[in-house]
């Protein structure tokens, strides 16, 4: 009786050996994949391009969801050289395309963002509201993304139901 207690003890402690052994083989896998992420984002370097004042006045559209202000501010930002090389500029083109629903644009500035932010400190303190985070935006997008696939589904159930 006291073997087989002795010997279910040692097959769950094994059991467990094994489960611990894998997961740390799986955890440390993921680990080194997000080391050649890191890697691979170590060509962009990040500048410092768009003022405190142009982040202010596109602080204030985004704030107040004045569109036609931010198409300045994002014209503006588009005039910049370098202007993808600095995280505020980024977020700027990337919120303006996503308030217009221009969302492969946006997805691309955001994308470009996620690099960008792997390097930079922050976002200027010059923004109010505080931006979203990279991939906070990201999802925003992927939102409006599906969205816009259900309403345009819609419309063709729609337009097939038509007589």
């Amino acid at each position: 009786m006291k073997r087989k207690i002795l010997f279910t003890m040692l097959g769950l402690l094994v059991i467990c050996l094994v489960t611990a052994a894998y997961w740390y083989v799986s955890t440390q896998k993921k680990s080194n994949t997000n080391t050649i992420d890191n890697t691979q984002s170590s060509s962009v370097t990040v500048k410092k391009i768009c003022s405190d004042d142009l982040i202010g006045r596109a602080s204030t559209a985004i704030r107040d969801n004045n569109t036609e202000a931010l198409k300045n501010v994002y014209d503006e930002v588009q005039k910049q050289a370098d202007y993808l090389d600095d995280q505020n500029c980024t977020y700027i083109a990337a919120w303006y395309n996503y308030s217009i629903g221009n969302l492969k644009n946006a997805r691309e500035y955001q994308q470009r963002l996620v690099k960008l932010m792997l390097k930079a400190e922050s976002y200027s303190y010059s923004f109010d509201p505080v931006p979203l985070s990279a991939d906070a935006l990201g999802n925003a997008i992927s939102v409006a993304e599906s969205s816009s696939k259900a309403n345009q589904q819609e419309q063709e159930i729609d337009e097939s139901l038509a007589p």
